[in-house]
Parts: C-alpha cells; sequence; structure tokens
C-alpha cells in the first residue's frame, strides 16, 4: 500500500492508500469514456452507509469516520479538476 496523499494533508484513514485510489480511478478513466468514468466514480465515492460496495473498494472515507468527511471532500473536488 503506497502513502503518497497527493498533497492531501488531512487525516487520512487507516489502512486507505490515496496513492492507490487515485492509481485505481486513473486507470478505470484510461479504459472507459468521460461518462462512465463520471458514473464509476460517483459510484465509489457516494454514501455507503448502505453497503453497496465493500468497504475496501468504496471510498466513502465519512462511512470510516466522520473525521474523514473533508478528506473525501477534498479528494471529489481534486477529482473533478482534472
Amino acid at each position: 500500500m503506497s502513502q503518497n496523499n497527493y498533497g492531501f494533508t488531512l487525516s487520512v484513514p487507516p489502512g486507505t492508500s490515496v496513492e492507490d485510489n487515485v492509481i485505481r480511478a486513473l486507470q478505470y478513466q484510461s479504459t472507459h469514456t468521460p461518462d462512465e468514468t463520471a458514473v464509476w466514480f460517483y459510484e465509489m465515492v457516494r454514501n455507503n452507509h448502505d453497503g453497496h460496495l465493500p468497504q475496501n473498494v468504496s471510498m466513502d472515507y465519512k462511512q470510516i469516520g466522520k473525521q474523514y468527511a473533508d478528506l473525501e471532500t477534498s479528494i471529489m473536488r481534486w477529482w473533478l479538476k482534472r
């Protein structure tokens, strides 16, 4: 698991790698259309309280702890600026 947090200085949940998640998103993006990628990314970061994704796949960090909600928001904003 990589520890490059892409400049994000907010607390990262234990066992979570921002870099691994960014790499996963970029790999998905490289083989899918922009629309498909937008839907996929939305599914990764949307509220996972219903457990639609396994915890180790979801990027809904606020489900791990509310102290991670700002990190999730920052990553979403970073992604949308790309």
